[in-house]
């Protein structure tokens, strides 16, 4: 098994990828060398895979795979692909950093206490509780399942759908297929989407979905923004047709931290009722780290003959 890296690890990482691989089965930088046969690279073209005669696997370093890469690996045949999931306990957590502060109104009882303006305490109570609420969790993975772990701990009814035949139970959790949506949405306080976007999911939650929506619920997106139907979540938004929404994840986004690019057609920015975070939900201090490390730990199982590739039909 000959990897290509192309850019260095930590010098820690390097060492055990060595003693994993041994010294002569790694390089690191410039490009893959012909022997490649397993290619780290989120977004490889068909020009470099044809490249590599004896290409056996790409890893793609984050969590999600492009639909691009996607497209690439089965037109190439024969090729295992992987991706990593190291941010997924981040991710998780900006989950429910969006949900607690539109729950809780944080935003806005920030913005007016820094003006002296102490109404938030003082005027009728607008904030509700995750504690006695029904929460619907799409996408029930490595993001999805510490999610719902950390909502059944707040008291919170808990359902998930994943890709199953039949419902099921995990702990305090229900788990239902994805055909079961339309009988899930009306009874769903929290809608939280963590699913991976791929041909079965995008406009996963289109307008008839939204539309079944309580009009107390609370919708959070920390996967793709592509899940959900950009026009009919903003407009129930607009319209109080749902309580609120934590977005973390966009449909149009700048290419640098000076674009000025808006992240949707429409004006989300005018709506009071929603949180805007600029996908950065996987990113923390600790995240390149962890990244090499579960790099490291998913070769030393491929090398081992024990890792599970993605399913190349369903895309993950």
């Amino acid at each position: 098994m000959h990897v290509f890296v192309p850019k260095s690890p930590p010098e820690e990482v390097v060492a055990r990828l060595e003693r994993i691989l041994g010294k002569e089965n790694l390089t690191i930088e410039g490009g893959p060398p012909p022997e490649t046969t397993v290619l780290v690279d989120g977004r490889p073209s068909r020009e470099t895979l044809a490249s590599l005669p004896q290409i056996e696997a790409v890893i793609v370093p984050f969590a999600g795979v492009p639909v691009e890469t996607l497209e690439t690996v089965r037109a190439q045949g024969g090729i295992a692909l992987y991706n990593l999931h190291h941010n997924a306990a981040a991710t998780a957590e900006k989950a429910i950093e969006l949900l607690l502060a539109v729950a809780k109104g944080t935003v806005k009882n920030d913005a007016r206490l820094r003006q002296n303006d102490w109404g938030g305490r003082y005027e009728s109570a607008t904030g509700v509780s995750i504690s006695g609420r029904s929460a619907l969790i799409l996408g029930y993975g490595r993001i999805g399942a510490r999610v719902a772990a950390v909502l059944a701990a707040m008291g919170a009814t808990v359902r998930a759908t994943k890709r199953i035949a039949r419902s099921a139970f995990d702990g305090e959790v229900e788990i239902y297929s994805p055909t079961a949506l339309a009988n899930l949405l009306p009874k769903s306080q929290i809608v939280i989407v963590c699913a991976p976007l791929t041909a079965a999911t995008e406009g996963l939650l289109g307008p008839r979905e939204i539309g079944m929506l309580p009009g107390d619920a609370i919708l959070v997106n920390v996967a793709r923004g592509k899940i959900v139907d950009e026009e009919a979540v903003f407009h129930a938004l607009r319209d109080g047709k749902i309580r609120g929404a934590g977005l973390d994840v966009w449909w149009q986004y700048g290419r640098s931290g000076e674009d000025r690019t808006p992240p949707s057609r429409f004006d989300f920015a005018s709506l009071e009722n929603v949180v805007m975070s600029p996908h950065c939900g996987g990113s923390t201090m600790d995240s390149e780290a962890l990244r090499w490390q579960a790099l490291a730990d998913l070769l030393e199982r491929i090398a081992a003959g024990k890792a599970d590739p993605i399913d190349l039909e369903a895309g993950y």
